[in-house]
């Protein structure tokens, strides 16, 4: 607070300093000693973190050194899950094509099934014979 000119008290010692120079006023000279070097001591360590942490930033092969083995770890990570995908849908497809061959009837059980199915029908498989020869027949005629 600033005295105003219609203001004619005085500014105390105490509100003329700031809060430093006072807490230094209430010290002992030995305090003060020890306590303005504790301050050297933590502006020191807080310099040192502050240089370290602007030579980090300032390190570019450094830094685009942690990244390219950040890519890699992550590239290596997807490779492997796409490997172990692969292989989990490979097992899945020997699976499936192993029952599919066992459900499949061989070339000798569908002759035998459709001659089973002729003999219990000979008026349909007369039929698809007549059908045949008719188209052979139309065929013959329309090349003439």
């Amino acid at each position: 607070m600033s005295p105003t000119p219609a203001d004619p008290r005085p500014i105390p010692d105490d509100q003329k300093r700031g809060p430093a120079e006072a807490a230094a006023a209430d010290l002992t000279p030995a305090d003060s000693i020890e306590e303005a070097e504790r301050q050297v001591i933590q502006t020191r360590e807080e310099l040192a973190h502050t240089v370290e942490a602007l030579a980090a930033k300032a390190d570019v092969k450094a830094r685009a050194s942690e990244k390219a083995a950040e890519t890699k770890a992550t590239v290596s990570e997807k490779a492997d899950e796409a490997k172990t995908l692969a292989a989990a849908k490979a097992e899945e497809a020997k699976t499936a094509a192993a029952r599919l061959q066992e459900s499949a009837p061989t070339p000798q059980q569908a002759a035998e099934q459709a001659a089973q199915a002729a003999r219990s029908n000979p008026q349909v498989v007369a039929a698809a014979v007549a059908a045949v020869l008719l188209v052979i027949l139309v065929r013959r005629r329309r090349a003439r």
